[in-house]
């Protein structure tokens, strides 16, 4: 819904997290796919250096590491 009204997808916390990286650590392979679908950066990374890949890959969600993969 937040994208649909246009919602910045690309906005990081202060930990430099953005919502592709915390859907992905936590395996939401359908919000990865929306998110990824309306813009969101595969590349950016968090204060720790780390991608959304990274975050899925590192909490064992092979759906999603596939879906970020695809993604490019």
């Amino acid at each position: 819904m937040l994208v649909g009204a246009g919602a910045a997808v690309d906005l990081k916390d202060k930990h430099g997290m953005t919502a592709l990286m915390y859907a992905s650590e936590r395996g939401h392979e359908g919000v990865v796919r929306v998110l990824l679908v309306s813009g969101a950066a595969v590349a950016s990374r968090d204060q720790d250096e780390m991608a959304a890949l990274m975050h899925a890959s590192a909490a064992g969600y092979e759906n999603a590491v596939l879906v970020l993969l695809e993604a490019g």
